[in-house]
């Protein structure tokens, strides 16, 4: 079911009278036949251009066959013009037997070959073979104007030229290929004097059946026109010229100075009608007469469809959460009463066909997303991404006060299934327990503040009993002594006394720094769960830094026995300085007190643009498993380490707390009963030579 507004669209349709549903049958019927009758027209209609599209595309194959047969033959005979030509001006004082023998080797295989003829200064003086052909000799070209043109074509372009058909002198008619005959006195190029033509004549109804154009394949017909330049009328080669008037397919070919034109149209005409017609309109009314069937028979199950339609929205409007379903297009299909009663103020856009986007514009716009005030397009492109994604859950806070958890599933066909569950109460519940934490954590805050102030007190007083010289009462009894008389007795007894005192103090003092590193680390916990731990960044320089550190706990590695090695580069960091000294001492001064025997060492290097520190030790190791554990706060690895070296478990969680503030990473490397290594990095402000 949809919205109210809505709700009779959603509920299945009530089952027409019997007399209105067979008038739709009727209608249905009638509609079909239509649609076959022009189905058949438009089949017919499309039959007839495949016809004629594949028949025009085999024409179209055969006219590439044969311009490529065409341009075969005219090529061949273009090197045998350019053979006697290059023999010819190799050989310019040939004689007529060295002339004959050359003519004789070229066309030996070329039937189609009429003769040869050498013009020197544009007069035939040699002509093989001779026999039909002598009346030829002696014809200077510059008295036949027909055949004068393609002659100073060929001198012009120096270049193989093709004339023709012509009409021969001897008789009949044939195409010419004429070529350029230039000497080169010196063997300069640039010098070359033209020293006359050599034509080759071909028989042109010899030519044209050996490329093919007759006879024509069956069916077709084809002509062959020359194209003139300069907008003159084409010279028809072959065939009938009506053929280009028949539509044909038409395929150009450029050779040798001339543009042919090959035209092929089928014999009889373009069909005017496809063949099998009477079987299409059998198949037509064939389907026909099948549709009506399929017709029947659906609008008997589509009864049977509304009422499990009407059964599954009955369903979907009894689930007591909300219910949406959009298309692969993201349009609206349908949804539940439920979910319209949550978006109170947009109820009225859930209607089917209703663009997912458009509704929540339409939502922003009345203020229905309390969440969303202020940043709405943010909010619309951060809600579409998420309705994008195959799965998604997110949260929504309403104007009404009202929280709503948000699943969405796609499903296989590219439609979204949508539920919206009201986590109102637990959202309430969980806004409790954070105030009871952040009240638990000023607690804490408040209670370390509180211990500091007596734990410095202690301190400092310890400091005095451990310097008992020092203070001006002890000052007086050593002079009193003097003044009495040096009793060894006394001396001893007092030295003694006194040293108890000094062991009394280290013990509170120790046990006093213990409790104040405690403290400070519940505290900086506390700051770092309130998000109340603000860096101060400003430039640190390292190599002081990591001396000041070294010197500060050399004394707690001497006391253990241990080599305690630490260095710098010279460079400056970002960062800041407080903060950055306890993660070192932190680190450090772990590495120190899980080591019982061998190193701890200290490096900071520099590494292209940042500065990495090292703190390496030979102490106990981390198992792999249990590297991510010693980072959580409260935690140490076992019951036994706790109980030997002490401590809250909250220091390397603090100190990753830093470096991640900072921007880096700490990594961690380590093997039991080998050691381990620390390091993390940051960007180096400035550097200057390594430390010696």
């Amino acid at each position: 079911m949809f919205s109210r507004r809505h709700k009779r669209a959603s509920q299945p349709a009530k089952m027409a009278r019997p007399a209105g549903r067979q008038l739709g049958l009727t209608a249905a019927y009638a509609a079909i036949l239509s649609i076959a009758v022009a189905a058949g027209v438009y089949l017919d209609r499309s039959a007839l251009i495949d016809e004629r599209t594949k028949l025009r595309a085999a024409l179209a194959d055969t006219a590439y066959t044969l311009s490529l047969s065409v341009q075969r033959e005219l090529v061949t005979n273009e090197m045998r013009a350019r053979g006697i030509s290059g023999s010819i001006a190799g050989n310019p004082d040939y004689t007529t037997a060295q002339f004959e023998q050359v003519a004789s080797h070229l066309i030996s295989n070329a039937p189609e070959v009429v003769n040869i003829a050498a013009a020197p200064g544009l007069v035939i003086t040699d002509i093989f073979p001779r026999r039909g052909n002598t009346s030829v000799i002696g014809l200077d070209y510059s008295e036949v104007p027909d055949q004068l043109a393609s002659v100073a074509r060929a001198l012009r372009s120096n270049a193989v030229v093709l004339d023709g058909p012509v009409n021969l002198v001897q008789g009949g008619k044939a195409f010419i290929l004429r070529a350029p005959v230039r000497l080169t006195p010196g063997g300069n190029p640039k010098g070359s004097l033209p020293w006359g033509v050599v034509s080759i004549v071909i028989d042109s109804e010899s030519m044209i059946a050996r490329t093919g154009l007759d006879p024509a394949p069956a069916g077709t017909r084809i002509a062959v026109r020359a194209l003139r330049p300069g907008g003159e009328g084409p010279e028809m080669i072959h065939g009938d010229a009506d053929v280009f008037s028949a539509r044909p397919v038409l395929r150009q070919l450029s050779l040798l100075g001339v543009t042919w034109q090959i035209g092929l149209a089928p014999e009889g005409g373009w069909p005017t009608a496809p063949t099998g017609r009477g079987a299409m309109v059998a198949l037509i009314a064939a389907i026909a007469l099948v549709v009506m069937i399929v017709v029947h028979i659906v609008s008997r199950l589509s009864r049977e469809r509304d009422a499990s339609r009407a059964q599954l929205f009955q369903a979907i409007e009894s689930i007591n959460d909300g219910f949406a379903l959009y298309g692969p297009d993201d349009r609206l299909v349908m949804c539940n009463s439920k979910y319209c009663s949550y978006y109170n103020k947009s109820a009225d856009q859930f209607v089917p066909g209703a663009r997912f986007e458009d509704i929540l514009r339409e939502g922003l716009r009345r203020g229905q997303y309390q969440d969303a005030i202020g940043r709405e397009e943010e909010w619309l492109q951060e809600r579409l991404a998420l309705h994008a994604q195959d799965h998604s859950v997110s949260e929504q806070y309403l104007d009404d006060g009202r929280w709503l958890k948000v699943a969405e599933n796609r499903t296989p066909d590219g439609s979204t299934v949508g539920f919206r569950v009201d986590v109102t109460e637990l959202k309430r519940a969980q806004h409790s327990a954070e105030q009871a934490n952040r009240a638990k954590s000023d607690f804490l805050n408040n209670v370390s503040h509180e211990l500091r102030t007596p734990l410095t007190v202690i301190l400092g007083y310890s400091s005095f009993l451990l310097r008992l010289e020092r203070l001006p009462e002890y000052a007086r009894l050593r002079d009193l002594m003097e003044q009495n008389g040096d009793v060894p007795a006394i001396r001893e007894a007092h030295e003694t006394h006194m040293e108890t005192i000094r062991s009394l103090s280290r013990r509170i003092d120790s046990a006093g720094q213990m409790l104040l590193s405690l403290i400070n680390g519940v505290l900086d916990w506390s700051r770092i769960e309130a998000g109340e731990m603000n860096l101060a960044p400003e430039p640190v320089q390292v190599d002081r830094l990591v001396d000041e550190i070294g010197s500060q706990l050399q004394d707690l590695a001497d006391s253990k026995g241990l080599c305690f090695n630490y260095s710098a580069d010279e460079a400056t960091v970002e960062a800041d300085p407080v903060r950055l000294r306890q993660v070192l001492i932190n680190l450090v001064g772990n590495a120190i007190k899980f080591t019982d025997s061998g190193h701890v060492a200290l490096r900071a290097e520099c590494d292209g643009d940042a500065l990495t520190f090292t703190i390496e030790d030979s102490g106990c190791g981390i198992a792999p498993e249990n590297h991510e554990l010693v980072f959580e706060r409260f935690k140490q690895v076992d019951d036994s380490i706790t109980r030997a070296y002490t401590g809250t478990g909250l220091g390397l969680a603090i100190t990753r707390q830093i470096v991640e503030a900072h921007g880096s990473r700490i990594r961690l490397d380590s093997v039991p009963g080998e050691g381990s290594i620390f390091r993390f990095a940051l960007p180096v402000c400035t550097r200057t030579a390594k430390a010696a």
